[in-house]
């Protein structure tokens, strides 16, 4: 075989292998389409049978958050620092209230009036949509969001 053959051939193998990675490309596609689906039918689900929503901060040095919204209609909210007061102590903040549905949005209603919502749920960047804070003790949280900003920590969201 000459030269000439060779590069022909080294051609033709190169156009198969590339028309044969697309097909798989498009396959891949498909199936992470299809995932994508499932996955958010499989949460719609979780939602609507869910005995608890829970949002848990992620790892940081500050503080320890812990917002359970349960089934029943009430929540309890639960902060514990990391380290200790100046007095030598650790100062936990255990909150309840009651909560109800609105379209796509929880609405939790502090019990405790000496605590402000404002306190709690500040608006970091990229979380300007995913609570508002109605008042000084109610707020309303996106449930179509995966995450929110407690104490300016992200704390994510997951259905038990």
């Amino acid at each position: 075989m000459s030269f000439k053959g060779n590069y022909i051939y080294i051609i033709l193998l190169a156009v198969i292998f590339f028309f044969s990675c697309q097909e798989k490309k498009q396959t891949d596609q498909e199936e992470n389409k299809q995932e994508v689906l499932e996955s958010k039918e499989t949460v719609a689900n979780a939602s609507a049978n869910f005995l608890a929503i829970v949002y848990r901060n992620v790892l940081n040095e500050i503080t320890d958050i812990n917002l359970t919204i349960k089934k029943e209609g009430t929540f309890i909210y639960y902060q514990a620092p990391l380290s200790k007061t100046p007095e030598g102590e650790y100062k936990t903040t255990t909150l309840s209230g009651t909560w109800t549905k609105n379209e796509n949005w929880i609405v939790l209603k502090f019990e405790d009036q000496q605590v402000k919502a404002t306190t709690i749920f500040t608006i970091t960047t990229g979380q300007e949509g995913n609570f508002k804070v109605i008042d000084d003790t109610t707020v309303q949280i996106d449930s179509d969001q995966e995450d929110i900003s407690i104490l300016g920590i992200r704390c994510i969201k997951s259905i038990i």
